[in-house]
């Protein structure tokens, strides 16, 4: 069995002297140490349910290196059920590195920044809604790159390469946990799973037995890697996110399903008024695979309706 230490972080006081805390829970010791991080968007909740199930193997396997978990990092928007920080309502993905004596998501995210730091591979574990499970990869080159592809590549899921560009910059995805532990050379990237302020069960799994492959890559724990069957799986690397937005609200009904390949102009779906007119066909200007589906039914203008894999 191994060893196992949880601590809590406070943060600040709540006005009824209370404290807002992280829950900090360190399994074994010394190197490899691998950082996982969940749930720094309030109303994403398997994340949690993936490190309740990794404590659970962890009581009864041994360990090699540290797994240090933060069982959730946004504990005002969980307790919330909101993906921001409720009280100043800020993207906490968008303040990494954060401040010790700043705003209290800025607080909160120099906390995790600096726990996650000192690991030797770190994964920030999200969702996006109804997907098949990926992992996003930052815009980086070198040696480093190199590395973050390797460990990304063992855990069995599809990998993605960032937005292009253009959108990279503008949603402010540099200042988001990964890319500010590469910068301190610290191999990082995201691993997004299904569900949402609902925890999804089958995409705890799959979170499990993906983490469960990256520390048997790591040296970590004696056993073989787990294949992941649940969802389909892109294998061809070189593939990036890109999404496709409606141009008009109204209840939307997809054509096409999760991991399936879709040729450019082939219509995903329509959007429809109320009296079921079509107000649009919903198409992608590249060839690709379908990442995620809608969210929801009904959709407004210019919202991501799916999720795409894309080539340039």
């Amino acid at each position: 069995m191994a060893n196992m230490k949880v601590e809590y972080i406070p943060i600040a006081r709540r006005l009824d002297g209370s404290y807002i805390q992280l829950t900090k829970m360190t399994v074994g010791s010394g190197s490899p140490r691998l950082f996982l991080g969940a749930s720094i968007h309030g109303d994403e909740l398997t994340p949690i349910a993936v490190l309740w199930r990794l404590v659970e193997y962890l009581k009864v396997a041994e360990v090699r290196g540290s797994l240090i978990m933060l069982m959730g990092m946004n504990p005002e928007g969980i307790a919330f059920g909101t993906r921001y920080e409720p009280y100043f309502k800020v993207d906490m993905n968008r303040v990494y590195p954060g401040s010790g004596d700043g705003i209290l998501p800025r607080r909160i995210a120099n906390v995790v920044f600096e726990i996650a730091r000192e690991s030797d591979v770190a994964v920030d574990i999200h969702t996006s809604g109804d997907c098949i499970p990926y992992i996003l990869v930052d815009p980086v080159g070198g040696e480093i790159r190199e590395r973050i592809m390797e460990y990304a590549g063992s855990m069995g899921v599809t990998v993605l390469d960032e937005y292009e560009e253009e959108q990279y910059r503008a949603e402010r995805l540099g200042e988001s946990l990964p890319p500010k532990l590469i910068e301190e050379n610290v191999p990082a990237f995201t691993l997004e799973l299904p569900g949402g302020v609902n925890i999804d069960w089958t995409g705890v799994n799959v979170g499990y037995k993906a983490i469960i492959n990256l520390m048997v890559k790591l040296g970590m724990v004696d056993t073989s890697p787990v294949s992941i069957d649940e969802y389909p799986v892109i294998g061809e690397k070189g593939y990036r996110r890109h999404d496709v937005r409606s141009s008009s609200a109204g209840i939307i009904e997809p054509y096409v399903k999760l991991g399936e390949y879709v040729e450019k102009f082939t219509p995903l779906g329509v959007i429809r008024d109320l009296r079921g007119v079509i107000l649009e066909w919903v198409r992608c200007e590249k060839s690709g695979y379908v990442v995620a589906m809608p969210r929801r039914s009904v959709v407004y203008p210019a919202d991501r309706v799916f999720l795409m894999a894309v080539k340039d």
